[in-house]
């Protein structure tokens, strides 16, 4: 999405506050999994906070979900072993620079497989900083460290005005800035939250789902055509033309 200044706020496997300009899972590059003071970090430097480690029992908007086993830094699914959790809780004001991180990890790997979509302009801190401070933001573990994050609200871009809703009277929810780190992207987990996602909001009343990506991102297409989105549309922002795309819950 085009940098969001109207409304600081909106996938799969990449997105923003202000609709879902960019969606990353998208590259299919995986960064090579780290470590740093004998702890396994995700990113140029970062390390998962003491407070990323928290069990479901201790909020009540966290949930944790059975994801396809992963060796981190692979791409590939393990062969054997009991498959991995990942936990899905709110974002804190502590979780920014992990937050910031994954970010700076997806942009990374999305202009070498040479996709101009995310950059330092969005989504960038303050961005970031805003979702969490209105309690939108959500951060993944997988096994502790963050995997994943994506934003979800009822607002959108004023440009989602061109998109032909198939269900524009029932009560929907905008994915924005969902993107999973290179480290955990190709093994399935994107789509396993996607799903998690989804059931999530069913179960709140939600009845659809909308989102932007970006026609250039291959990956990202693919995951959202996969998971039965619908492009009702398309816009045009700083980066170039995404297509606006709808599921019914």
């Amino acid at each position: 999405m085009k940098e969001r200044e109207e409304h600081l706020n909106s996938g799969p496997e990449l997105r923003a506050e202000t609709s879902c300009e960019h969606h990353p899972e998208a590259a299919p590059e995986a960064f090579p999994e780290r470590w740093a003071g004998g702890q396994r970090t995700i990113g140029p430097g970062v390390r998962p906070a003491e407070s990323t480690e928290v069990r479901p029992a201790e909020s009540p908007e966290a949930h944790s979900v059975a994801s396809p086993e992963h060796r981190p830094g692979t791409g590939r699914a393990a062969s054997a072993g009991a498959a991995p959790r990942f936990v899905v809780r709110s974002a804190a004001a502590a979780d920014l620079d992990a937050v910031c991180g994954v970010v700076a990890e997806v942009v990374a790997a999305l202009r070498r497989a040479g996709i101009d979509q995310w950059d330092e302009q969005y989504p960038d801190r303050a961005c970031l900083d805003e979702d969490i401070r209105r309690g939108e933001l959500r951060l993944v573990l997988l096994d502790g460290v963050p995997a994943a994050l994506y934003a979800v609200n009822d607002r959108c871009d004023p440009a989602y005005a061109a998109g032909r809703w198939r269900a524009p009277e029932v009560s929907f929810r905008v994915l924005h800035r969902f993107c999973v780190a290179p480290a955990f992207q190709g093994t399935g987990f994107g789509s396993a939250l996607l799903r998690q996602i989804e059931a999530s909001l069913r179960a709140q009343g939600v009845a659809a789902v909308r989102l932007d990506v970006f026609t250039r991102n291959p990956a990202a297409q693919a995951l959202y055509r996969r998971a039965g989105y619908r492009r009702v549309g398309q816009a045009r922002w700083r980066k170039g033309l995404f297509d606006l795309m709808e599921k019914l819950l």
